[in-house]
């Protein structure tokens, strides 16, 4: 996508046409950037610092303090681009030419038309952890074939179902955004409306397993949580 992060209006950062908004191309990502240009807040928060704590002594595990980030990814400074010293945050419209580097989360896709609204289930997910099934800068999308939710009629394992988690939190689980503001750690990805799976889209018919994005997926309805971030910019 052909975008100017650092353009001085919206018009040209996104290439909208005319001043009614039709045309033009945004993304995920430079949504969630307009928290930081509008809200003040900071880009470290969009950046997953998972810390292992109570959370996975269920699985076992040694909690512990150390902050554990994905690899390849860095707080958004404008700094690190080939930018005017005197600009500031508010300035730009993304999070850099290469924002999945400076983003750990997936948000709704409200590109459609269905798109969420305030009036929605407050137990909508609306936002967790990047999605499994998407490259990310540490690795590529991982085996759908492998994920099987262990709930009935599907029977996985415990293992299959995991599957299903995104790549932080060493699988264990997602932190979940919720349409009412809750936020929650969950251990599986089936945890939307009817056990909808919020990293994949479904056809009313197999909504906790669900069919993995691909450019230009959609909700099946208005209920349907479909989390999905920017791809990885391929490195040369």
């Amino acid at each position: 996508m052909d975008t100017d992060w650092t353009a001085p209006n919206r018009y040209q950062a996104f290439g909208v046409a005319s001043r009614d908004g039709s045309g033009g191309q945004v993304s995920m990502s430079a949504s969630l950037y307009l928290l930081v240009k509008y809200s003040e807040i900071s880009p470290k928060s969009f950046i997953c610092g998972s810390r292992t704590t109570s959370i996975y002594r269920n699985y076992g595990w040694t909690a512990r303090t150390k902050e554990v980030l994905e690899e390849g990814i860095t707080e958004f400074r404008p700094a690190m681009y080939d930018v005017p010293a005197e600009t500031e945050l508010i300035d730009f419209w993304h999070f850099g030419p290469d924002p999945t580097r400076h983003i750990s989360y997936a948000y709704h896709m409200v590109y459609e038309p269905g798109r969420m609204t305030t009036s929605g289930e407050p137990d909508k997910a609306i936002a967790a952890d990047r999605n499994p099934w998407m490259d990310s800068p540490s690795r590529e999308a991982g085996d759908f074939s492998k994920f099987k939710p262990d709930i009935p009629p599907y029977n996985g394992t415990g293992d299959e179902g995991r599957c299903g988690n995104t790549v932080a939190h060493r699988g264990a689980g997602q932190n979940v955004l919720f349409l009412d503001g809750n936020v929650e750690f969950a251990k599986r990805s089936f945890c939307g409306l009817d056990d909808d799976n919020i990293y994949a889209f479904w056809d009313e018919q197999d909504k906790a397993r669900g069919t993995p994005p691909v450019l230009g997926s959609q909700p099946a309805d208005p209920n349907d949580s479909l989390l999905v971030n920017d791809p990885a910019v391929p490195r040369r």
